[in-house]
């Protein structure tokens, strides 16, 4: 069965997205995944550490500390045939991501 990327190298090989809105300003946009990559490391897992992300960054614009992020996967489709496989990684990519959220 396929995994969903977790780590921030697996987000860039797969071509996601790390979004970052600032409760402030509500500036809403996507963060450089190689600066990501440099701050925290490769092999840094989105997920497990989400409340990590968001105490260290701060919005770019206004300096507003914690911003929200969510994770995007620019090539999915809503509508369409799937594999099982296919439908269970999703259903538990998003599971793993609300958990994350509500940590943080």
């Amino acid at each position: 069965m396929n995994t969903f990327p977790k780590t921030v190298r697996e987000f860039i090989e797969a071509g996601r997205q790390v979004i970052q809105e600032c409760e402030a300003c509500r500036r809403k946009a996507p963060m450089d995944l190689s600066m990501l990559e440099l701050v925290f490391g490769s092999s840094f897992d989105l997920y497990a550490s989400m409340r990590e992300m968001r105490d260290r960054l701060s919005c770019p614009a206004c300096g507003h500390p914690r911003p929200l992020i969510e994770f995007h996967n620019p090539t999915a489709t809503h509508f369409r045939d799937v594999s099982f496989d296919e439908s269970v990684t999703s259903a538990l990519e998003f599971n793993a991501y609300n958990r994350a959220r509500k940590a943080s």
